[in-house]
């Protein structure tokens, strides 16, 4: 099992900078402050938020989410104290990756595996958040990948400070790879922590202050990023600095409707209250763009600017609340 991987009113609208590798939908200039806008909605922030605002940066990915858009960057001035209505109770949601040995996905494996998570108790919530068996990092062999993406937030609670956010996000990152760890011990297989995407966060520098909704700071991770796509097509890897966006981008493709689509015709196999998604990417759903976004419209608007590595595909879609 391979781990060590080396990669590498009046909004004034005016003219395209011509710096920018990739064209925004919406440039935006008012007062002091300044909004770029590659996704497909127009956004302008409300009176409330442009305070000590410095720019806003909206990805393709520009869902609102307590008209806040997922997939946003907001730079303010350090004098600017803590805004809580930016990240909510999201703060410190991500996604862990570690690489672990190769598993078999037969319905025999898939029920031992479900009943194993089962068992170490672990809940990492509904809606969004997943645990995915993946094949291996494109720069790897003879291993899977396992991603986890939640929280853990069930209390809903936000916090009021820089303080109170960075300790939310650390103990989100915590329970992400005690979760892990406890999922690898329980399977009785090798495991080895790979990396960390946090992806609601608040990074306070001299100068500046940066929030990252539903966005990753490329610097924390070393440089190489991950796309979340959708259930059936799993994680884009890539290398970049991101310096347009303040070290920034957006952490999924997204989707692009609430309702879910159909899973009667998949093969889900359930234990007590975990579920698991057996993913056969040659069956995959006809209608599955029409509720996700599709990966083209990211890699045609920010491919200059990265290097791409590869896919990892998914396996086994695990759901537990």
């Amino acid at each position: 099992m391979q781990t060590h991987i080396q990669t590498n009113p009046g909004n004034s609208y005016i003219p395209i900078n011509p710096w920018l590798d990739a064209k925004p939908i919406d440039y935006i200039v008012k007062g002091n402050f300044r909004v770029r806008n590659y996704g497909e909605t127009h956004f302008f922030p409300k009176q409330s938020l442009r305070e000590g605002l410095k720019e806003v940066i909206i990805f393709k990915e520009n869902n609102k989410k307590y008209e806040i858009p997922n997939g946003s960057v907001w730079v303010y001035d350090r004098s600017r104290g803590y805004i809580p209505e930016i990240l909510r109770e999201d703060v410190g949601c991500g996604i862990t990756g570690y690489i672990i040995e190769q598993l078999n996905y037969s319905p025999k494996d898939v029920r031992e595996i479900l009943k194993s998570i089962r068992d170490t108790g672990i809940r990492i919530g509904r809606g969004n958040h997943f645990i995915d068996f993946c094949t291996a990092h494109p720069k790897a062999t003879d291993s899977n990948m396992l991603f986890l993406h939640s929280d853990f937030h069930f209390d809903h609670k936000h916090p009021i400070s820089f303080e109170g956010a960075k300790a939310m996000e650390q103990e989100s990152k915590d329970r992400r790879r005690e979760s892990i760890e406890k999922i690898i011990k329980g399977l009785d297989i090798k495991g080895e922590f790979y990396n960390d995407w946090t992806h609601n966060t608040v990074e306070v520098g001299e100068e500046q202050t940066i929030y990252r909704k539903g966005a990753i700071n490329i610097q924390s991770s070393n440089g190489e990023g991950i796309l979340a796509l959708n259930p059936f097509e799993g994680f884009f890897f890539y290398a970049s600095k991101w310096g347009n966006y303040h070290g920034s981008m957006q952490h999924g493709t997204g989707k692009k409707a609430a309702k879910k689509f159909d899973k009667s015709k998949l093969e889900i196999i359930r234990t007590g209250n975990v579920e698991g998604l057996v993913i056969d990417r040659t069956n995959m759903p006809e209608d599955v763009h029409k509720y996700y976004n599709e990966f083209n419209a990211f890699y045609e608007t920010f491919c200059k600017e990265q290097l791409s590595i590869g896919y990892s595909r998914p396996k086994l879609v695990v759901y537990t609340g």
